[in-house]
């Protein structure tokens, strides 16, 4: 695709390419293509690439054929490395990713097609993830509207919520399949706040919209997180050292997660105090450890490379302070 911008006036013109990467999961999924079928704006396809064995989702993926073009495709296990198989397929003008136990407000592409005409200045758009159960889930993230920089990101970006035209993950390339869910490397997240470091630095500009919702159930504080808290806090710290952000920006999320771990210690709550001492301990370990590694981590972006951002210092001061009729019929369990 070329990279122009297409006609303000033209919202319809807009095609959503969705990424879904899944495994181990069929009822979450359902859900999802659910919530897909019931969009106000149906000009969109789905990629579904499946890492679960043989079989797995085929009851699951068939009733919504009928609804919308449907790519079913299959990867090795591994997040990042699912979302570059799907990258290779996509047909549409704007490439999103959301989780398999995800699912969009009936508007939501409506909203997004609208936003991205209306505003043809901006290469991306990023929402908020919300517990429509949990109204105070998610805190971490803005509740106010703005651009998305190097220090923001981490607020104001998470692959559930992100909207990208083409022709910037074109640019851009792959997801670094180092990070995210099922690498060997053990570092279990942060691949969608690197890739988007990769699109600032590429000079791309980003929104975030505080008001754009999409619903994720809240995380408890229960034995798989704890065992994932490691994991996440090591990819989160070896970001920022891979980027040299400044090491008081590093020392300012060693201190929350210390905090984090003190107040739950000292309210009783024991799950979420090792919630946070695991995430600290691997915060830690990917600034110190995983960073010195990176020279012998093979990185498999498809295009574009990462390049020096001029403007890290200020990070350093902010840290200071036609087929309706059809789909209709179409009956699914549980959905």
């Amino acid at each position: 695709m070329s990279g122009d911008r297409l006609d303000p006036m033209s919202a319809s013109a807009i095609r959503f390419s969705l990424i879904v990467a899944t495994v181990n999961r069929s009822h979450q999924l359902t859900r999802l293509l659910a919530s897909l079928r019931a969009q106000t704006y149906q000009n969109f396809e789905v990629i579904i690439v499946d890492q679960n064995p043989p079989g797995f989702l085929t009851d699951v993926v068939a009733p919504f054929r009928v609804c919308f073009p449907l790519l079913h495709l299959r990867s090795d296990l591994g997040l990042s490395l699912a979302r570059n198989v799907g990258l290779n397929r996509i047909s549409g003008q704007v490439v999103a990713f959301p989780d398999d136990d995800c699912w969009y407000p009936p508007e939501t592409l409506q909203r997004i097609a609208d936003l991205l005409t209306t505003h043809p200045e901006w290469d991306g758009l990023s929402g908020r993830p919300a517990d429509p159960e949990n109204p105070n889930s998610f805190s971490w993230y803005h509740r106010t509207s703005g651009s998305v920089d190097l220090r923001t990101v981490w607020r104001r970006s998470i692959s559930i919520a992100i909207f990208l035209r083409r022709e910037i993950v074109e640019t851009v390339g792959a997801f670094d399949e180092n990070l995210g869910l099922g690498t060997p490397t053990g570092m279990l997240a942060a691949e969608e706040s690197e890739y988007m470091i990769r699109v600032l630095q590429q000079g791309f500009h980003l929104h975030y919209r505080a008001d754009v919702i999409l619903n994720h159930l809240a995380l408890p504080y229960d034995e798989p997180r704890i065992a994932r808290a490691l994991g996440e806090g090591r990819s989160f710290g070896y970001v920022l050292r891979k980027y040299r952000y400044p090491m008081v920006f590093a020392i300012t999320t060693w201190v929350r997660a210390f905090g984090g771990a003190m107040q739950a210690h000292l309210c009783g709550n024991r799950e979420r105090a090792q919630y946070y001492w695991a995430l600290l301990r691997g915060r830690l370990q990917g600034w110190f450890v995983d960073s010195r590694r990176d020279a012998a981590i093979p990185i498999t972006f498809v295009a574009g490379k990462p390049r020096p951002h001029d403007h890290l210092a200020e990070l350093v001061e902010s840290a200071k302070s036609s087929q309706p009729e059809r789909c209709s019929a179409a009956r699914v369990e549980g959905a």
